[in-house]
Formats: C-alpha cells, sequence, structure tokens
C-alpha cells in the first residue's frame, strides 16, 4: 500500500508514534498509527472478521488525540476491499469556499487514498469485484 502511495506521489507515514500529554506531562502510551497520508488522513489496518466498535473507537481517539479530522479503517479480511472500508470523520468542518467542480484539498486527498486502495486491491485479489 505504501508503495501505490508513494507512485503517486503522495507523503506518509508509517507507525507514527502518537505521544499523549497529561497535565503537562508527555506519557508513552504506546499508541502508533499504522499510516498518516499527507499529514491528513490515518489509515488503521486490520485483518479481522469484521470491524468492531472497539475498532471504530481506536481510531476516534487516534484522531482527538492527533488533532486530526478524517480517518479510514480498512479491513483486509474480506472478499471485496470495498465491504472492508469504514470512514470516520472527528469534527468535520465544512470548507463552503472553494471552486465549483472541484474537490476541496481534503477531499481530493480523500479521493487519492480511495484511488490508491482500487489499485492496491485489484493488484492483490487480481480483479475488481476482488473474486480474481
Amino acid at each position: 500500500m505504501c508503495h501505490e502511495l508513494g507512485l503517486r506521489g503522495l507523503s506518509f507515514e508509517r507507525q507514527k508514534e502518537l505521544p499523549v500529554s497529561y497535565k503537562g506531562m508527555k506519557l508513552n502510551c504506546g499508541y502508533r498509527l499504522d499510516i498518516v497520508v499527507e499529514k491528513a488522513i490515518i489509515l488503521e489496518l486490520k485483518s479481522c472478521d469484521k470491524i468492531e466498535a472497539i475498532h471504530r473507537a481506536q481510531l476516534l481517539t487516534y484522531l482527538k488525540i492527533s488533532g486530526l479530522s478524517l480517518g479510514l479503517l480498512l479491513n483486509f479480511n474480506v472478499p471485496i476491499m470495498r465491504d472492508g472500508i469504514v470512514r470516520i470523520v472527528n469534527k468535520f468542518v465544512e470548507q463552503l469556499k472553494y471552486e465549483p467542480f472541484f474537490f476541496p484539498p481534503s477531499q481530493r486527498k480523500e479521493e487519492q487514498v480511495f484511488c490508491v486502495l482500487g489499485v492496491f486491491a485489484v493488484n492483490i485479489w487480481g480483479g475488481k469485484d476482488g473474486t480474481g
């Protein structure tokens, strides 16, 4: 996945440490973000039977602590990748001032990430429908 992000010129960080401060003291809680794309989107990678509430809560906590607004849970244990994607938003602020027919910058990043996910899924599973 990171290779595909790099091919599209998107910056990313893997296993980014997420520090937590409590009353001015930095705590080492061991939080690590799987992938952060363009310093704007957190990708949490899973391989489980289904996305549970605890997975959503984990990503929402990461969004709150990091100050970012958008995260994607990606469950690779599904026959069709689109069924394994969950979008989580924290404190969404709609951008009203942008050119018609163009996405605001934050949505462009999200669209690029979804494009990478599509290419990644086709390369891994061999077909758009995930059947090979």
